[in-house]
């Protein structure tokens, strides 16, 4: 059995949904902080060939509140300047209508929590490239809120009786496997693979959110892509 534990984000880059190639079960940290200039609300497009990043608005944020606590604050002058801006970028791309149908879902939703839009863009990609994983929200497990860290994570492993941790590559800074192996916890790292796609006619500009792979890419052929991971 394999866990991932992850914080929501918006939109994420498409290491985050490889995540759910590599787990049983995956647990959305909920209950966990905000993360001022994370990307819980921000994430990068193609812009005239270029990385552009862009940031959903979020009232009061601050790393003292839970992301389940804040609320988003999109009105229609955010919402008419994003859709612009995706439609000048994108408007050619070959999955242009059907991507911006799936953003306008989400973003046009009357969901007003920052957690509800961000777990709403996660699990409405996933319905579209018909992938059904197991999703929990670490809320539930109340009882080990307190504890922190690694020591958390292979807690909530525990819980759901997982004997193998799955983390993005960037954990390897954070995290040991020496640390989980004291939970009889294996611990994994996942590198995302060479990915590339054609992106017009322009070279190729990686690490974009998961809206840049879905413009350009059938569902089809985004599953291929997700395949492209190693685990180490």
């Amino acid at each position: 059995m394999k866990a991932t534990i992850m914080q929501p984000y918006f939109f994420p880059y498409i290491g985050y949904y490889q995540l759910f190639m590599a787990c049983d079960c995956f647990v959305i940290l909920d209950d966990a902080s905000y993360i001022n200039r994370g990307w819980i609300n921000r994430n990068n497009i193609l812009v005239n060939g270029q990385k552009h990043l862009f940031t959903v608005p979020v009232h009061n944020a601050s790393q003292n509140h839970q992301i389940s606590d804040l609320q988003h604050a999109i009105d229609d002058r955010w919402k008419n300047k994003f859709y612009k801006t995706l439609e000048a970028s994108y408007k050619k791309a070959p999955y242009y209508l059907k991507t911006i149908e799936l953003i306008h879902e989400i973003i046009d939703s009357r969901r007003t929590r920052l957690l509800d839009l961000t777990t709403m863009s996660i699990i409405r990609v996933l319905d579209y490239l018909q992938i059904k994983p197991v999703i929990y929200l670490s809320s539930a497990f109340g009882y080990i809120k307190d504890l922190r860290n690694w020591d958390r994570m292979a807690t909530i492993c525990q819980t759901l009786k997982a004997n193998v941790c799955v983390n993005p590559i960037g954990g390897i800074q954070l995290y040991t496997k020496e640390q989980f192996a004291t939970k009889q916890i294996e611990l994994y790292f996942l590198k995302t693979g060479p990915i590339e796609y054609k992106q017009f006619n322009n070279d190729f500009v990686s690490g974009l959110s998961m809206i840049d792979v879905l413009m350009f890419n059938s569902p089809a052929d985004t599953k291929v892509l997700l395949g492209k991971y190693n685990l180490i």
